[in-house]
């Protein structure tokens, strides 16, 4: 079986990007692992980095802009929601907890 079968044959396993609740990540900006809120259980326990980059135009002297923070560009809807982000910065945000409601 060829690796895209095999990949086309699993991707209904994937749940992490929908699930049957409410589900929200909590960060900590820190190394240590944050607190549930109350009503809500862990479902898992991860670090967050996020990372991306920002087109710049040939004519530009630069290839690489740098920015403090990551940009928020733009939001696309398909089946579920994923935001782009596009920026020159990579940012560890530390330790975060995903949450389900109880």
């Amino acid at each position: 079986m060829s690796k895209k079968a095999i990949h086309n044959a699993n991707i209904h396993l994937c749940v992490v990007c929908e699930a049957p609740s409410n589900v929200i990540a909590v960060h900590s900006q820190s190394l240590s692992v944050p607190d549930c809120p109350q009503g809500w259980s862990s479902m898992w326990i991860g670090y967050s980095f996020v990372m991306g980059y920002e087109e710049q135009d040939q004519d530009s002297q630069h290839t690489w802009e740098t920015h403090p923070l990551p940009l928020l560009y733009g939001l696309w809807c398909l089946s579920s929601c994923v935001v782009v982000l596009r920026c020159t910065v990579a940012v560890l945000f530390g330790q975060h907890r995903t949450l389900a409601v109880d």
